[in-house]
């Protein structure tokens, strides 16, 4: 067992081409907020973004990715949101900015949907189910289904697999298992 003590992950920080469009993209799309920013400064310019005030940031913008760069190591970056509801409104708005929206999925535990940012990074944004499935796993949904038959079909997706249970139980085990007495559990 790990006897350090626990690290959250906290923020990531992502190398860009276009510096100006890509902190609009992040601050307008997601309603993230500068919280500090050098401009032309002696190495790059950063921005440092985030959506909750007691952290400082949750996402660094910073310039002088070489426009030679063919590869994006990042896979992708995930932003969760507390509802379904809250994962169609991300959906509709990634339709109505035009960009790639690859999938609209459960995991069983998640329903998630992923689409490019402006410099074709993939993004998720999704929300927990009330059900844990073993992973990898992934189904589609239709979106434009209420969010009542979407939660039914999921119900319906989850508890057919034999590796289904309660979120809540599961995550209960898992802070046992990480010797975590105290850590609070979210019903």
């Amino acid at each position: 067992m790990n006897q350090r003590p626990h690290a959250q992950f906290a923020h990531i920080g992502l190398a860009v081409f276009d510096f100006d469009k890509m902190v609009d993209f992040y601050t307008r799309f997601f309603g993230l907020q500068v919280s500090d920013i050098i401009l032309n400064g002696p190495r790059r310019s950063a921005a440092w973004l985030t959506g909750d005030p007691n952290q400082h940031h949750q996402v660094v913008i910073v310039s002088g990715r070489p426009k030679e760069a063919k590869y994006n190591p990042v896979d992708q970056i995930s932003f969760h949101t507390e509802s379904l509801a809250g994962v169609k409104a991300y959906w509709r708005a990634a339709l109505d900015e035009n960009l790639d929206v690859h999938k609209t999925i459960t995991h069983g535990n998640a329903w998630s949907v992923y689409f490019s940012d402006p410099e074709d990074n993939r993004l998720e944004v999704f929300a927990d189910t009330p059900w844990h499935v073993s992973q990898p796993f992934d189904t589609e949904l239709d979106f434009n289904l209420s969010d009542e038959e979407l939660y039914r079909q999921t119900d319906e997706i989850a508890k057919s697999q034999s590796s289904s249970e309660p979120f809540v139980g599961w995550r209960r085990k898992m802070a046992k298992d990480m010797g975590m007495t105290d850590w609070p559990i979210r019903d």
